[in-house]
């Protein structure tokens, strides 16, 4: 059996012997790229831009697939991710500090600044949501109807409080001693 890759106007006939070896290639590209690739994304770098600037060709998309299939390399991109996106908070304040990589000041555009400032921001919240991202809390309340007739005194006292966001912890009470009785 064979597979046809089409590059240019020409086209190529592998065997499946040379489709197995070609993964196997990338396969071992990848294994050694991994761990400069790692250090790269804990620089703070994208992805696309470390297998840009790789040595060899390296395809994205192709390189995560190849990360997610393993659980260890997964975990291991994700700690180098959280770990860029504290070299990006790094960034965020020298940019806004309007200073440059060397130390020197800078004289950037405003806008584009405050662009290069939201990228990074949103950035962290991706890379490292629990850390930087925005978390929406949600709070439930729920009123139950109660029947005053069925409580007792000191329930009634406490519903009361509650509802006055007045509850007390200590399990004193304002009806104690010469407060407002209700009985």
């Amino acid at each position: 059996m064979s597979t046809t890759t089409t590059t240019g106007d020409q086209s190529l006939q592998l065997t499946e012997d040379q489709s197995r070896a070609n993964n196997a290639l990338r396969e071992q590209t990848y294994a050694i790229a991994f761990e400069t690739f790692l250090e790269r994304v804990a620089d703070g770098l994208p992805l696309d831009t470390v297998c840009r600037e790789y040595h060899t060709p390296i395809v994205p998309s192709r390189f995560r697939s190849w990360v997610y299939r393993d659980e260890k390399r997964k975990q291991a991109y994700m700690v180098a991710k959280a770990i860029g996106a504290e070299a990006i908070e790094d960034e965020l304040l020298r940019i806004s500090d309007g200073v440059k990589q060397d130390g020197s000041m800078s004289m950037d555009d405003v806008q584009r600044s405050t662009l290069r400032i939201n990228t990074r921001k949103w950035l962290l919240g991706v890379w490292n949501r629990r850390r930087y991202g925005e978390v929406k809390h949600i709070e439930q309340t729920t009123t139950t109807r109660v029947d005053p007739s069925t409580m007792s005194k000191a329930d009634l006292e406490r519903a009361i409080m509650d509802s006055l966001g007045l509850g007390n912890d200590d399990g004193g009470s304002i009806f104690d001693g010469e407060g407002f009785p209700l009985g």
